[in-house]
């Protein structure tokens, strides 16, 4: 279970996480693409990694790899 700080924070990350990539939910390939890594990530690392600046590192990474213009 989160604490109401770590809630904010990564209310926060996610907010500063969308500011930086204007192209989700306008680009639908690059959206869809994100979402699966998501999926991945949360497989992967468990529930409690999703959100944490580790998961948008991993996001960013992940979503670089595949999209070089990014």
């Amino acid at each position: 279970m989160k604490t109401k700080k770590q809630e904010a924070e990564i209310g926060l990350l996610t907010r500063n996480w969308h500011k930086r990539n204007p192209w989700f939910c306008k680009n639908h390939h690059r959206t869809i693409y994100a979402l699966r890594v998501h999926a991945e990530a949360k497989t992967k690392y468990g529930k409690a990694f999703v959100g944490t600046s580790a998961y948008f590192r991993y996001i960013d990474k992940k979503m670089r790899e595949a999209f070089p213009s990014l």
